[in-house]
């Protein structure tokens, strides 16, 4: 839960002997856009390009495959680049921020013993995310300044030769509507200030943390969206909509490590946690059958 833009960049191979080059000459045309973008007033930050041990973790990528003698159950295991250009761009007050760049990942893993083919191509790529619904803590302008901002700029990125594929759960993107970005902060303010009051009310005092708690606007919100989720709750629609859901699909498991905080938590805050949402079960599941057909 929260509003989160996610992205994925790729640049297709071309010479083996300039692959390296031409990704960071194009991660580099990436960095001066962000500082320009910066120098305008968008961005907060924009550090150096780096590949240390922190560049290297939020590279990652994740691989599906079953858990031996669990039924129904499956695990992942992480794909480390080998090799990479990354920057990172501070976009705003509790905005996530944006690692911007490409790297190169291994054909296969061994894991358990076995060697897994990562099936995604040769090509420099990363996959990334930024959470920017902490933003509106600040008020809308803000929130809409770190939103659009993000957006614009990894659109910008296509004329530099990046593949881009951008994913906005605001729904900015790609009308870039700042109506409907408006109005899907507040729906998801809503319910998330609804479900962690809900939550507080039922635990002991201090027992639960929630970002939404700062929001100046909160026992509004709260109010608000404990009243949106009883009008779904009663309406017959929503709740064939919860019946359809529990298919064989949802009763799977599946062990990821979680790269952001849930809306229960801190923005930045890192965790063990069963992927739940059914976007997520739909991916691994894909990737499971991928894994399956890739043992070697």
């Amino acid at each position: 839960m929260g509003l989160t833009i996610h992205f994925h960049l790729s640049l297709h191979p071309q010479a083996p002997d300039m692959d390296d080059l031409r990704a960071r000459w194009a991660v580099e045309e990436a960095r001066r856009l962000a500082v320009r973008m910066k120098r305008r007033g968008a961005f907060e930050e924009v550090g150096p390009l780096r590949w240390d041990a922190l560049a290297r973790s939020r590279s990652l990528e994740w691989i599906i495959f079953p858990v031996p003698g669990e039924r129904n159950t499956s695990t992942g295991a992480e794909v480390p680049a080998e090799r990479g250009h990354v920057f990172r761009v501070g976009v705003g007050r509790d905005c996530e921020p944006l690692w911007i760049g490409l790297c190169q990942y291994p054909a296969s893993v061994r894991v358990r013993g076995r060697e897994l083919r990562v099936q995604k191509g040769a090509a420099w790529r990363l996959s990334g995310f930024s959470k920017t619904q902490y933003a509106s803590l600040h008020g809308w302008e803000h929130f809409r300044r770190c939103h659009v901002a993000i957006v614009d700029f990894l659109a910008a990125l296509r004329p530099l030769g990046f593949d881009v594929k951008i994913s906005d759960e605001g729904h900015y993107w790609p009308r870039r509507s700042e109506r409907a970005l408006r109005a899907e902060v507040d729906k998801m303010n809503r319910l998330v200030a609804a479900a962690a009051g809900a939550m507080k009310d039922a635990e002991e005092e201090g027992g639960v943390q929630a970002a939404i708690f700062a929001h100046p606007q909160f026992e509004r919100l709260e109010a608000e969206g404990a009243d949106m989720l009883a009008k779904r709750k009663s309406n017959p629609a929503f709740s064939c909509q919860l019946t359809a859901m529990k298919s064989d699909l949802t009763k799977r498991r599946y062990r990821a490590q979680k790269r952001s905080a849930c809306a229960m938590c801190k923005p930045h805050q890192r965790g063990w946690e069963d992927k739940k949402t059914t976007g997520d079960l739909r991916v691994a599941v894909k990737h499971e059958q991928e894994i399956r057909d890739a043992l070697l």
